[in-house]
């Protein structure tokens, strides 16, 4: 199963996943070739090695949904923590 559908099925995670996707993306990655916003691979292999031990099989699209839900609680606890609150 493919992370996209089950993003497409949470909504409410877009604004997490868009947020972690432009974070991830190195600064002037146009100037790399070949021209594509992709994190570098010396990095994302280090990230791999760490979370899952030099496993090689692709990481279950649940994790990723997890993930993002961690990633998105992360920043508002640090915002709230910081005294930032946003108002909905």
């Amino acid at each position: 199963m493919a992370v996209l559908p089950l993003l497409a099925r949470a909504p409410a995670l877009w604004p997490t996943a868009v947020r972690v996707l432009i974070d991830l993306v190195p600064r002037r990655w146009w100037l790399r070739w070949p021209p594509v916003p992709m994190p570098d691979s010396g990095w994302m292999r280090f990230r791999w090695e760490t979370a899952y031990g030099g496993r090689v099989e692709p990481a279950d699209p649940l994790e990723l949904i997890e993930w993002l839900q961690w990633c998105g609680a992360a920043r508002q606890a640090v915002r709230y923590r910081s005294g930032r609150r946003r108002v909905r």
